[in-house]
């Protein structure tokens, strides 16, 4: 039992809680260098500000993502779209994903703390390039906007103490799914490919000559990315 001290905390409230982040960050940074990372993760938060309608928070930015709270689960779906959508207006090189859950969390300053945080940020972690991934709490508002549902099955996520069934919501039709480069995962409708190799009978395209030559050195590092190429 922790005996917790007593800071000035507000009453729990429910809420949906939206984590965003850029698939393949880290690969980027690696490849292209900080400079284009820090930008790519202040184009997010910029397309998230410019996004957000009543009742909706952005929480904090978290680096290479962003947490958001939202009054209704419907009002977090829709301003997951408009988010997608401004990226890819901006033309934004990484794809990125999503994970949503409703339930309390205790405010605490302009934060929020609780499980229902925790598990948002999880769910995002499940989530392919372009997806959301939510709980069941947020099912019946995705049908009600006319999105598509599909059960994805039952999660160990990692320290949670029982198993999830989760679900990937597909977002409309301002949102599409497009190859990315497997190695730094650059979305490819966004540059022009300029490398190109077979892989087990298949064509496998790079943003560049540099990439191309890493996954020849060892493609077993990025063989796991090429269901998204």
């Amino acid at each position: 039992m922790i005996d917790a001290p007593s800071p000035p905390f507000r009453e729990s409230v429910d809420r949906t809680f939206l984590a965003i982040d850029l698939v393949g960050y880290t690969a980027l940074t690696d490849i292209h260098g900080d400079e284009a990372a820090a930008s790519l993760a202040i184009r997010l938060a910029d397309a998230t500000r410019s996004s957000l309608a009543a009742g909706d928070e952005l929480v904090k930015e978290l680096g290479d993502g962003v947490l958001i709270a939202s009054h209704r689960s419907r009002s977090a779906l829709l301003l997951l779209e408009r988010i997608l959508a401004a990226l890819r207006v901006g033309g934004l090189p990484l794809a990125a994903r999503a994970g949503a859950h409703h339930g309390p969390a205790i405010p605490v300053g302009p934060d929020y703390y609780g499980g229902s945080v925790n598990l948002a940020t999880r769910l995002a972690q499940l989530a392919k390039p372009g997806r959301i991934v939510v709980t069941e709490s947020v099912v019946a508002a995705a049908r009600e906007v006319h999105l598509g549902v599909a059960a994805l099955g039952s999660f160990d996520l990692r320290h949670l103490s029982a198993p999830i069934e989760v679900f990937e919501v597909t977002l409309g039709s301002s949102v599409t799914l497009v190859p990315i480069d497997p190695v730094c995962h650059m979305r490819l409708d966004e540059v022009t490919p300029t490398a190109f190799l077979a892989y087990h009978g298949r064509t496998v395209a790079f943003c560049s000559r540099d990439c191309a030559d890493r996954f020849v050195a060892d493609p077993s590092r990025f063989i796991v990315h090429l269901d998204d190429c």
